[in-house]
């Protein structure tokens, strides 16, 4: 195909993840920097609120808010801004392994993490504390450990998914 004989766009496919990860980086950060310029708060919706105001309020009913309540204790807000960031790189990180396990082919793989990473959904979802970052994470961790071909690490996929129970989707 002529795709394919195009030299920029093979050199694209061979260094995609350096590619998308600069993609990545700047898509997020121009929103965040968006957020910044207009003097809106960083975590923009409420969603990200109520669940600083959970985790600050965790109990032992809700203890799936301890971890970020230990983020927020530990860290403060540098540290919360840590956690979009690594859900959405090694969600990127996780759907390349399961393509690559599947054998998708790499430029497909291209096309198809583009137009991910430039998705509304995806940029409101990597630039807030939501629950969709936190459950596409889990499942796709899921997903990654039962295609294991070790049977005993398929057993392990049974804690993402489990875990993806506890999210609440208010």
């Amino acid at each position: 195909s002529p795709l394919k004989e195009n030299a920029y766009f093979s050199h694209l496919v061979r260094y995609q993840k350096m590619y998308l990860l600069l993609l990545l980086m700047l898509v997020l950060g121009s929103a965040v920097l968006s957020n910044v310029k207009a003097e809106k708060p960083f975590f923009s919706g409420s969603e990200s609120y109520y669940h600083l105001t959970q985790a600050r309020e965790a109990t032992w009913r809700t203890f799936y808010y301890y971890p970020l309540q230990w983020l927020d204790q530990a860290g403060g807000f540098p540290a919360l801004l840590v956690l979009p960031v690594f859900f959405s790189i090694s969600s990127l990180a996780l759907l390349w392994r399961i393509t690559k396990q599947w054998g998708i082919s790499p430029a497909a793989m291209l096309i198809f993490s583009c137009f991910l990473i430039l998705s509304p959904t995806f940029i409101i979802a990597f630039t807030t504390l939501s629950h969709a970052s936190l459950f596409l994470f889990l499942f796709l961790s899921g997903i990654t450990l039962l295609w294991q071909k070790k049977k005993s690490v398929r057993y392990w996929a049974i804690l993402p998914l489990i875990g993806i129970t506890f999210i609440d989707c208010n």
